[in-house]
């Protein structure tokens, strides 16, 4: 079904028009612009491939993830012009190499007709590798950038290098500083500076030599050598260097202030750019303590609090792992109860927590791309003291009139509180300010004023050459191209940048009558190009996407030079008060004072639960004045139809019921500070509440019908009877979940319940959306073109961007969001401008009679905290449900013991994640006087579980399939037993297992290699012998070895 390419993955059309879970999955990614048609396929990027679900791509049957090594062999040396490498793909790392065939992340085993998936970071050094063999002409400069390369790849995935490769060390700096000093003669002396422990040695090296050279050797702190390796153009800047050496007289001073003009004046003209940028370099990311760098506590970080005064942020990388693993571990063989990393104590307890979760998040974090690699501008931040601002904010009164457009289309009336907005905008430009943060309530038509106050400038400026700039999220591009369209009728012409666009546009040559149409990314890579240009108008739509301070996308759009900014956003504040700060220091550089300044002032009183929140709020919004404007549509709007509230409430079946009891269990005994284990269980809590079939499931729930789903779930029967009376009405529905499992089980009984195609919009961000053929607002725009009854599913984060959809006006909040202004931006969706029909939001809650739900706790929460936020003119992070209030209150009920903790069942076994259904066969094998160890989620050798007794110890290979299980299993558990027997220095007895059946030729290789096979019957057996239950799994999940 399935063929690779180089940089993809192609599947033929008619998967769509089958009814499998295998076509939702394709459906979706193409409704979400993360894959695309083509002429008889469909292609979903690498990108785009990566982030499927290990599930997923199990459900799309695709093979395995590689689990053996990659070992690279030199061929040749580093400094000859032949140097080149040997790739080989063997069991482990004495093995002998396999014949395999790669194609793209396919790898084929050509012999035994095996496939399997590279991961990411595999398929990334196979690409380095190949990509340097391939050159025509390998310098040793060349030789030895693209080796340290290839060597940190293959560190990421573990591969094997030969000990010429092991024992070479290369640095390649990415940013090169200028050391300055005074000499006695007054003159400045000039040396080229590393950020490396290697800097002095360098630095002696650069001086004994007349002329710069591309590769400097040094022996390191260690003794061991280590090579300096420059770029082309690095050495040509170290040749300018060299010729500097001393600076005196006249130019000194003019050195002192901008050294840059020496270095770069031949390569980068900085004049171009705006008087807030002061140069271009390489981006450091920073961390301020003064920021609250917290933004949601479902999100754990690593917070370390030096004193009760200091609190410092641990960032770990993939580097940094093992380090911080070792220190610990030495640390606890020295009875110590704490360890020192990065200048930092942390108590022995949080290190290994620390260590537990960045592994966890290692294996799924995307990678971030091109930070560091590329020049980028750099800006006056304003963070720690003012160093740029525009002092033309001292008046407080504006000169407030209408100048109506004169372009605006015929049939196009303002409504009163539009006609206020573009004044205010109108008004704020007379008077020469700089900018305004139009922070309207969502719903009002923000897109509409500015584009009617850039209609009025363009008519008063129409001899001005700048051109107009919107950047705004990706998914809402194509509603401000049609909102263009359907209002302005000026002869100003759109001018799409970004995707297969921009390769055709040159914007630096763009006049008054072109507005550029942008997303964040896209700044964020061109930044260069576009801070070189004079733009007339800057406006941000959803601006939140640059509340950060010191990012890599905010920092582009304070670099940008236009006449006038505009930051519109219904979401001023989104977690913090900082939030508000970056989005004026971005229109009015210094208004609010620097960020350190403006945090003691806001933000921290708010740690202090006697704080007033709503005076505080006025005090930030009288110094903010007359560049700050926000109506909320229910005092303006009094136009708009009825919005009418609807709980539903039900009681769990006894199914849901004890699944639920059995997790709640686990509250018990549970420390107020193991935030992992907590949030774990109160993500288990909320999946049930929503389909107990969803907890710790594969998925394979899918393959009932509805009519079995729909009877196990309170809230999916409240939905469902709910659905059957809009059907009645002929009218339209949003169903909202951020629940990738939960959208597809309602798409599922939906479509199979009422017999229509139901889409889900799930909130991912597309790597490549701009070369979607079919965008997530055509999608909508479909959803909504289609006459009487129809359903779609939406993530509330997708909500957030934009997306208008007033055609439905029923909305079910199916798993409500922690956030209460998050819930409301997605009803946002619909009780809006445009909307002519009464209004329905639904809750439903599963109940119970005899303790307070997960689904009760939280609604009573989410009131109370909505309550908190109309009291505040800006709410923050206060407003979300935490866990500790969620799980306080849980952890104290009484759970009754009215429903017997029951043991799994075979088929609660065949549903669960392939991960816990693993851990399930390893406590069969513990209750059957085994020592069972998980092996690695990734690169785990060939085998799943290792097995220890008295008298045998068993190797097993495990296959969670619904269909019967080929010869390629028997293959991986062959290959493994050379590297357990050498880790281990035992044997084994090799098994095979799984829930379904063997082929005849699996059966075969086995018998032919004394691998034994435990199949759906044997299992069977063992679970009517061994009562097993949820906590036990868990317990086991816990111990899995996280890498080799």
């Amino acid at each position: 079904m399935f063929s690779f390419t180089v940089h993809s993955v192609l599947c033929k059309k008619e998967i769509l028009n089958e009814s499998s879970i295998s076509s939702k999955i394709i459906q979706e990614l193409l409704d979400n612009g993360q894959a695309f048609e083509l002429e008889k396929e469909i292609e979903i990027p690498l990108e785009e491939f990566y982030r499927l679900s290990h599930i997923d791509l199990q459900l799309l049957g695709l093979p395995e993830f590689y689990p053996f090594d990659i070992r690279i062999l030199s061929i040749s040396d580093l400094g000859q012009n032949d140097f080149h490498f040997n790739l080989e793909f063997v069991e482990h790392s004495k093995g002998l190499p396999l014949n395999a065939k790669r194609t793209g992340c396919l790898l084929e085993e050509v012999s035994q007709e095996t496939k399997y998936l590279l991961s990411d970071e595999q398929f990334q050094l196979c690409e380095a590798v190949e990509e340097h063999n391939q050159l025509l002409e390998k310098k040793s400069n060349v030789n030895f950038i693209n080796f340290a390369k290839i060597k940190n790849l293959a560190k990421e995935c573990q591969a094997i290098l030969d000990s010429y490769l092991e024992n070479e060390n290369v640095f390649t700096p990415e940013k090169i500083s200028l050391d300055l000093k005074q000499t006695d003669d007054d003159s400045i002396s000039v040396m080229p500076e590393l950020e490396d422990e290697n800097n002095k040695p360098f630095q002696k090296k650069f001086d004994r030599f007349p002329q710069p050279k591309n590769i400097y050797s040094l022996s390191n702190l260690g003794g061991k050598r280590e090579r300096i390796v420059f770029t082309e153009e690095q050495k040509t800047e170290l040749e300018k260097i060299k010729r500097l050496k001393r600076v005196s007289g006249e130019e000194k001073e003019n050195f002192f202030n901008q050294p840059q003009d020496f270095v770069d004046s031949e390569i980068i003209n900085l004049d171009d750019f705006s008087e807030r940028v002061f140069g271009i370099g390489f981006y450091k990311p920073r961390f301020y303590p003064f920021i609250t760098i917290y933004k949601t506590q479902w999100i754990p970080g690593f917070i370390v609090e030096k004193s009760p005064e200091e609190r410092v942020k641990i960032s770990l990388k993939k580097e940094d792992l093992e380090e911080i693993k070792k220190l610990t571990e030495e640390a606890k063989q020295s009875d110590r109860k704490s360890v020192v990393f990065k200048g930092t104590e942390i108590p022995i307890r949080q290190a290994e927590k620390m260590i537990s979760f960045a592994e966890k998040q290692n294996e799924s974090k995307e990678p971030i791309k091109n930070i560091g690699e590329e020049t980028v501008l750099l800006i006056h931040e304003n963070v720690d003291l003012i160093e740029f601002e525009e002092k033309e904010f001292l008046e407080t009164n504006l000169n407030f009139y209408f100048e109506q457009p004169q372009n605006l289309n015929e049939n196009l009336t303002l409504l009163e509180h539009q006609i206020e907005g573009i004044t205010w905008l109108q008004s704020l430009q007379r008077e020469n300010y700089r900018g305004g943060l139009l922070a309207d309530d969502m719903g009002l038509g923000k897109t509409l004023q500015i584009f009617a106050f850039i209609a009025w400038h363009y008519e008063k400026n129409m001899k001005s050459k700048k051109p107009y700039l919107i950047v705004a999220p990706i998914s809402i591009l194509e509603n401000w191209e049609n909102e263009f369209n359907k209002f302005i009728s000026n002869g100003q012409k759109i001018i799409r940048f970004y995707g297969k666009e921009k390769k055709s546009t040159q914007i630096d040559s763009l006049g008054s009558e072109s507005i550029v149409l942008t997303n964040y990314e896209t700044l964020r890579i061109n930044q260069k190009s576009f801070g070189k240009i004079n733009w007339a108008i800057c406006a941000l739509d959803e601006a939140q996407r640059i509340k950060s301070p010191g990012t890599l996308v905010t920092n582009s759009a304070k670099a940008l030079k236009a006449d006038f900014k505009i930051a519109s956003t219904g979401t001023p504040v989104e977690n913090t008060l900082v939030d508000l700060w970056c989005l004026t220091d971005f229109l009015i550089p210094g208004l609010l004072g620097s960020c350190k300044d403006f945090a003691k002032i806001y933000q921290d009183p708010l740690q202090d639960e006697d704080t007033d929140i709503r005076a505080l709020g006025e005090k930030l919004r009288s110094q903010i004045g007359i560049f700050f404007i926000r109506r909320m549509k229910k005092n303006i709007l009094q136009g708009l139809p009825n919005k009418n509230i609807v709980k539903l409430e039900m009681e769990m079946p006894n199914e849901q019921k004890a699944k639920y009891l059995e997790e709640s269990n686990r509250t018990k005994g549970f420390e107020e500070n193991n935030r992992n284990n907590i949030l774990n269980i109160l993500s288990a809590l909320r999946d049930i509440s929503d389909h107990p079939m969803i907890a710790h499931s594969n998925n394979n729930f899918l393959n009932l019908s509805a009519d079995q789903l729909i009877t196990k779930s309170a809230k999916l029967m409240l939905t469902i009877e709910q659905l059957e009376k809009i059907e009645q009405l002929n009218e339209k529905v949003i169903i909202f979940t951020h629940l990738k499992k939960t959208q597809l089980l309602l798409q599922q009984v939906i479509e199979e319940k009422f017999g229509i195609k139901v889409k889900i919009i799930n909130g991912d961000t597309p790597t490549s959306s701009t070369k979607a053929t079919l965008t997530r607002q055509q999608t909508i725009d479909k959803f909504q073109s289609k006459s009487g009854f129809n359903v779609i599913i939406m993530s509330p984060i997708a909500a957030g961007y934009g997306l208008n959809v007033t055609e439905a006006n029923h909305v079910i909040h199916y798993t409500r969001h922690w956030n209460p202004a998050k819930e409301a931006q997605a009803t946002d969706r619909v009780y809006r401008i445009g909307q002519e029909k009464d209004v329905f939001i639904y809750f439903p809650i599963s109940t119970s009679s005899t303790f307070e739900t997960f689904d009760e706790k939280l609604d009573k929460l989410l009131l109370r905290k909505t309550d908190l936020a109309s009291a505040s003119l800006f709410p923050t992070e206060r407003i979300e449900v935490t866990p500790m209030e969620l799980f306080s209150d849980l952890e104290k009920q009484d759970v009754p013991k009215d429903i017997e903790n029951k043991p799994l069942t075979i088929e609660e076994i065949d549903n669960l994640d392939p991960f816990l259904f693993e851990a399930a066969i390893g406590v069969l094998m513990r209750k059957n006087n085994y020592e069972a160890k998980l092996t690695p989620k990734s690169k785990d050798k060939g085998a799943d579980l290792v097995c220890f007794s008295e008298n045998k110890n068993l190797l097993i290979q495990i296959k969670q399939s619904i269909n019967i299980v080929s010869d390629s299993c028997i293959g991986e558990i062959l290959k493994a037993e050379g590297f357990y027997k050498e880790k281990y220095l035992k044997t084994f007895q090799l098994v095979a297992l799984t829930n379904s059946e063997f082929t005849a030729q699996a059966i075969e290789l086995a018998s032919s290699n004394s691998v034994k096979l435990i199949t759906r019957e044997n299992l069977l057996e063992l679970v009517k012998e061994n009562r097993i239950f949820m906590s036990e799994i868990h317990s086991l999940e816990k111990l899995r070895i996280n890498r080799f």
